[in-house]
């Protein structure tokens, strides 16, 4: 028994190499517009080898997979609901003008109450 173990984790190893070596030549190439989507699948390719061979996933009950699951569906949902709102916003600074935020301008070329004054309206 403990030699089926060994080997499973050594092919798991092994394969979890492949994927970095598959990561670092994607990583080499050109970005693209594919490119977010082939790092993001190899990350998850990652991610399941170890959920289900390092974590013991693979050999629980179907409880412990059922949760399991739903941890890593819940976590998927948090990050498309983060992505969602990161691609919705807009720039609210004028190009250019990167050193006033909301009427204030941050003064660097003389003496000022704390280096801060408020231009007028």
């Amino acid at each position: 028994m403990k030699q089926s173990h060994t080997r499973v984790y050594l092919f798991t190893f092994a394969a979890l190499l492949c994927l970095l070596v598959l990561t670092i030549a994607a990583a080499m190439l050109e970005p693209g517009p594919w490119s977010g989507l082939v790092a993001v699948s190899i990350a998850t390719a990652k991610a399941v080898l170890i959920v289900l061979f390092f974590m013991h996933v693979r050999e629980e009950t179907a409880l412990v997979r059922i949760f399991a699951f739903a941890g890593f569906l819940w976590l998927g949902l948090l990050m498309l609901l983060m992505l969602s709102d990161y691609l919705t916003r807009v720039d609210v600074i004028p190009a250019g003008d990167n050193d006033r935020v909301a009427g204030v301008h941050i003064s660097t070329d003389g003496p000022s109450e704390q280096g801060i004054t408020h231009r007028a309206a």
